[in-house]
């Protein structure tokens, strides 16, 4: 029911800007976010071998191209010859690059914060780490998506450049922590 409703939220066009990135960010974001992530998931919980951040950031990164590209060939079937040539460069090229950067920020969040997912005591428990590590991506992808929904280009470009500093700020701050001190499988 509430990702039903928060997909309302996201598409009604009548809908102004708070709806729509309730919409975006709760309905849209969360579940393309945590879709993502089930790549990353995979590689945390095997039990036979510990994942490094950047195999993490790597594996996201591959999940959101797949992701952006499927996402891509899909709005290109619906709307093949009804809209300009450039929106599918909008789709084939800015929309696959940002669900890279998501997916790979999401991977350096869940090297960090595997913990939470080894230690959560159920499925929901698990489902709310997981909000919680997809939680700013999911916030960067539905403000970026309300932009565009509301005609707000350039701060969709504002936030399409937040996006890239996040992921680069969280890479930076990888390799700048030593090697000792940061965390390893729970």
């Amino acid at each position: 029911e509430f990702i039903g409703f928060s997909y309302r939220c996201a598409l009604d066009p009548s809908n102004g800007f708070v709806l729509s990135f309730f919409g975006f960010t709760c309905g849209v974001g969360l579940c393309e976010e945590i879709t993502k992530a089930l790549p990353l998931l995979r590689v945390i919980k095997d039990k036979t071998r510990e994942a490094s951040w950047d195999e993490l950031l790597v594996i996201g990164m591959a999940s959101g191209i797949g992701f952006g590209v499927a996402e891509g060939i899909m709005y290109a079937g619906q709307y093949n010859g009804i809209e300009s040539a450039d929106i599918f460069f909008v789709r084939f090229f800015s929309c696959v690059l940002l669900h890279a950067v998501w997916a790979g920020a999401v991977g350096v969040t869940m090297y960090n914060r595997q913990g939470w997912i080894h230690n959560a005591e159920n499925f929901w428990m698990a489902l709310l780490m997981m909000v919680g590590i997809v939680l700013v991506p999911m916030t960067l992808h539905g403000l970026y998506d309300t932009c565009l929904k509301q005609n707000l280009d350039a701060w969709g470009l504002v936030v399409a450049i937040a996006s890239f500093g996040w992921l680069v700020f969280q890479i930076e701050r990888m390799r700048r922590t030593p090697l000792d001190t940061r965390l390893v499988a729970a």
